[in-house]
């Protein structure tokens, strides 16, 4: 980027601290192109991409004093994009990652009725003794991900678990494969 152009991008930074509307417009027609195409490589649903959008607009309004290098703001809301993108990912629920039909394994998040209630909480024991076939770091990192009402990061988890965040996809990947044979198993049983 032209030394000219981060001076531009860094003026309309200042008018947007300022308050200046027509500056935010200018802003958001200068980032919504890296937001979309991260959003399409990543290939969401035109719904899903205008809520990391709505999302990373939230975002930079609220953060748009914290900005230590106006000038990288593209690379600011790259980065912001993919966090909401693979946050987005994080709140998918198991059944999104395994190709077998597992959705009644899952509870209901919300169940009026007793009886939902009982056979709710069943199909959640069902695949918790599923998933505690799995080696004990698979069993952890699953439910981290997918159960953990704190929904912590990628960071987070790494950290816990004492592993590289690079691992934590594969290791997904892995311990969600061997949930699938475990629950085909059971199923034949």
């Amino acid at each position: 980027m032209s030394d000219l152009h981060q001076g531009n991008i860094t003026n309309l930074i200042d008018k947007c601290k300022m308050g200046d509307e027509q500056a935010w417009f200018q802003l958001v027609d200068l980032i919504a192109p890296v937001i979309f195409s991260i959003c399409k490589q990543n290939r969401l649903s035109r719904d899903e991409g205008f809520d990391i959008y709505g999302q990373v607009c939230y975002e930079l309004v609220n953060n748009i004093n914290k900005l230590k290098s106006p000038s990288k703001i593209l690379y600011f809301v790259a980065t912001m994009t993919r966090r909401k993108i693979y946050s987005l990912y994080r709140k998918m629920r198991v059944k999104d990652y395994i190709d077998i039909d597992i959705s009644e394994l899952i509870p209901d998040e919300k169940s009026p009725n007793p009886e939902k209630n009982l056979e709710s909480l069943r199909r959640r024991e069902w695949l918790f003794e599923a998933m505690m076939k799995l080696p004990e770091k698979e069993y952890q990192l699953l439910h981290l991900l997918f159960f953990d009402k704190n929904e912590p990061s990628y960071k987070d988890i790494a950290k816990k678990m004492k592993i590289p965040v690079s691992s934590i996809g594969p290791t997904r990947g892995k311990a969600l494969n061997s949930l699938k044979r475990i629950i085909k198993w059971k199923k034949i049983k």
